[in-house]
């Protein structure tokens, strides 16, 4: 009898391990400008490998989203061009001709604007007509957006630090220099810090925006060009123009998880998730980002996250009662 017990025991135990513990991925795509060699190259959002690379002409140097993320534009500086691509074809769909050397790109939060760096010059989004200046230090680089849609960044690699700008008035309020020729940057998804790369230093600073204050500096490869946050907000990935490669940096604890190799002279570096719902697991617990599964915890197609973990409750439940019967009706008996 104690023998049966045991087997059955180890059997229930099986079912929770299967059942209850399940392993979540990321997903989605990561769109890397290779400079030197006139590529871009997609790694995919789970294992960071390479999956594609795409001509797409002189020089790309920068890159952002449409804001539906099915168009990726490339900024060419030496072609002096905007290239745009289909994100799920990987295939260039449009060239645009642009005047000067443009650096980078970026669509303001509601979208009908594009900001360009050879000034911090507005354009329209689906024309690029020019539309407005907002005057600089020298030799602007990248451009970033906070939460209130009027507070910019832009790094000035040569001009020095970087310009907190009221876009409304068009004017510097602030300017930051902790970092030695700052290029890209990136805003983590709950805006509390700015992740700027540091290419004399070879190294990325991380700043809280609330207080503009310097939070942290980390070492990484050589010339630290382009630097994203993924969608879950788990990593910052920051490409080495001198050492071809992607470092991936761990949000939460800000320490390197992995050195992956990218193409010849990355530079800036967009990383776009699948859609994604939010799930609450229980009353009063925070509600989190759910991310595709793989493996034994892969959800069934066309079932919904409820009903899937609706389905294991009951299962783990129902033998949970089985057990307890059997071992009422066993022990009962002495």
């Amino acid at each position: 009898m104690k023998k049966r017990l045991t087997i059955f025991a180890l059997s229930l135990v099986t079912v929770l391990v299967m059942t209850g513990t399940i392993t979540a991925n990321g997903g989605g795509s990561v769109f890397i400008a290779d400079e030197t060699g006139g590529t871009v190259t997609v790694l995919d959002g789970v294992n960071h490998l390479t999956v594609e690379r795409t001509m797409v002409g002189e020089g790309p140097h920068s890159l952002a989203f449409s804001p539906d993320f099915q168009r990726v534009y490339v900024v060419n500086r030496e072609g002096a061009a905007v290239v745009i691509l289909d994100r799920q074809t990987y295939t260039v769909v449009a060239r645009i001709p642009t005047e000067g050397r443009p650096e980078q790109i970026l669509m303001d939060p509601d979208g009908k604007s594009a900001y360009v760096t050879n000034s911090v010059s507005i354009f329209d989004r689906i024309t690029l007509d020019l539309m407005s200046v907002i005057p600089v230090a020298v030799t602007p680089f990248d451009v970033v957006f906070m939460d209130d849609s009027n507070t910019l960044f832009v790094s000035a690699t040569l001009g020095g630090g970087v310009s907190v700008v009221d876009v409304e008035d068009r004017r510097i309020t602030e300017v930051l220099t902790a970092c030695s020729a700052p290029r890209d940057m990136a805003v983590t998804l709950d805006y509390a810090f700015l992740y700027v790369t540091c290419e004399d230093s070879d190294q990325v600073a991380i700043c809280n925006t609330s207080d503009r204050s310097q939070v942290k500096f980390i070492g990484v490869a050589s010339q630290p060009w382009g630097v994203a946050i993924s969608e879950d907000n788990r990593w910052a990935l920051v490409t080495s123009r001198g050492a071809d490669v992607v470092t991936v940096i761990n949000n939460a604890t800000q320490t390197i998880k992995s050195v992956v190799p990218a193409g010849e002279g990355p530079t800036v570096i967009v990383a776009a998730s699948q859609p994604m719902a939010p799930i609450q697991f229980r009353p009063g617990a925070p509600i989190v980002i759910e991310l595709p599964r793989t493996g034994a915890g892969a959800v069934p197609d066309g079932t919904p996250w409820p009903l899937f973990l609706g389905l294991i409750g009951l299962t783990t439940l129902a033998v949970g009662s089985a057990a307890i019967a059997w071992r009422k009706k066993v022990f009962g008996r002495r």
